[in-house]
């Protein structure tokens, strides 16, 4: 079986890939192999979780990834290092030849097989932004007919995997410092500041314009009978932050709905768009997800189209944060929110419902006055 999975059209390649890794608590499969052109940080960072889980169950990992481009980061390669999976580079010194796949490759020994072959890198854009397609197969390792093309597609894996070869190394501490100090990768910061740049240019030459992707209408659900019917499908894990209401969050007149997060949150909500460049010279990215409203402990409005929004100031303006803020963009819940408030964000599992957010009336916190980012009492 064969589907062609584009993005954005068909969804997220990245959460697709998450939910896949996850299946039967993450063993499901027992091997990941990913060839790469480049690597990201932020990129990594969305995977690195269920990398985690997939190796805690007994998951092995190998991920080989290319330097020929200037595009893989210092970052990128550090955190997979962290995270123990067998990690190579696979670099050819005759820069007319790049190291350019981009392969995914989930397997349980002679069982089954996930396998992706497209564009995406292991990036953000790749993963969610950008506009990507991949050709995705499930294979069944009892069928002979799926047992030909796995052993075609690992044994096109291998050399790229092998380091007796000339062109593959595995990462060792050293040898991640040498490639920074011979900038076959760049920094992270370096990254980003060559991509201002060039979001900059394009907005001063105006050579092309953008696609403005349809968006769902914010949708509520009004019947009891249905919200509780979409909450049995989805289920909240231990992935938990809360907020409580400033005068500013709960305002009807500055800024209204839109909600102040603090910034260390940002990898907890979907990944942002690429950010684009105000006539003012700030940078905005956003993002917008669904989200299941809970109120009295019980689900009540299944709200479609919130938005989170990071703000970075221009470079001339006097508050130099960056800002993350979440709106619902829903009046009716707008006119439930007061200062002092708290509002619970607990991660689901649905790739299309991201968080079950429940508000919790400050005449229902008992007297709590703790910051937000310390633990809550027992019953809140």
């Amino acid at each position: 079986m064969f589907e062609v999975l584009s993005q954005p059209a068909s969804g997220f390649f990245g959460s697709r890939l998450i939910q896949e890794i996850g299946l039967s608590n993450y063993k499901h499969y027992d091997r990941i192999v990913i060839l790469v052109a480049y690597a990201r940080h932020s990129g990594v960072l969305r995977l690195k979780p269920a990398i985690e889980k997939f190796m805690a169950a007994g998951g092995k990992v190998d991920i080989a990834v290319g330097v020929g481009q200037g595009n893989t980061t210092y970052e990128a390669l550090a955190e997979l290092k962290g995270l123990g999976v067998d990690l190579y580079v696979y670099h050819d010194s005759n820069l007319a030849q790049t190291f350019h796949p981009k392969l995914y490759l989930l397997s349980q020994a002679n069982q089954r097989a996930w396998a992706s072959i497209g564009s995406s890198n292991l990036t953000t854009a790749g993963h969610y932004s950008n506009y990507e397609m991949n050709v995705v197969t499930e294979l069944n390792l009892t069928k002979k007919r799926d047992q030909k093309i796995f052993k075609d597609i690992t044994a096109a894996i291998k050399p790229y995997l092998d380091t007796t070869g000339n062109c593959c190394r595995p990462v060792t501490s050293n040898l991640l410092d040498q490639l920074k100090d011979q900038d076959y990768v760049v920094t992270e910061s370096g990254a980003k500041q060559s991509f201002k740049a060039q979001a900059k240019k394009n907005v001063q030459t105006k050579l092309f314009g953008t696609v403005k992707l349809a968006k769902p209408t914010s949708l509520l659900i009004k019947k009891k009978s249905t919200v509780k019917a979409q909450a049995k499908k989805i289920k909240v894990t231990a992935d938990v932050f809360w907020k409580r209401l400033s005068n500013y969050d709960a305002s009807k007149k500055s800024s209204p709905g839109q909600i102040q997060i603090p910034i260390g949150y940002l990898n907890r909500f979907p990944p942002l768009s690429n950010p684009k460049v105000t006539k003012k010279g700030a940078m905005q990215s956003d993002v917008h997800l669904d989200v299941l409203f809970v109120e009295n402990k019980k689900p009540s409005m299944l709200v479609q189209n919130a938005r989170a929004i990071l703000y970075e100031p221009a470079p001339a303006h006097k508050r130099k944060n960056n800002e993350l803020r979440f709106t619902f963009l829903n009046r009716g819940i707008l006119k439930k929110l007061d200062p002092r408030d708290i509002l619970i964000f607990r991660r689901t599992d649905n790739a299309n419902t991201w968080f079950a957010v429940e508000l919790v009336k400050k005449s229902q916190t008992g007297g709590f006055t703790g910051k937000t980012g310390t633990k809550l009492p027992d019953g809140i």
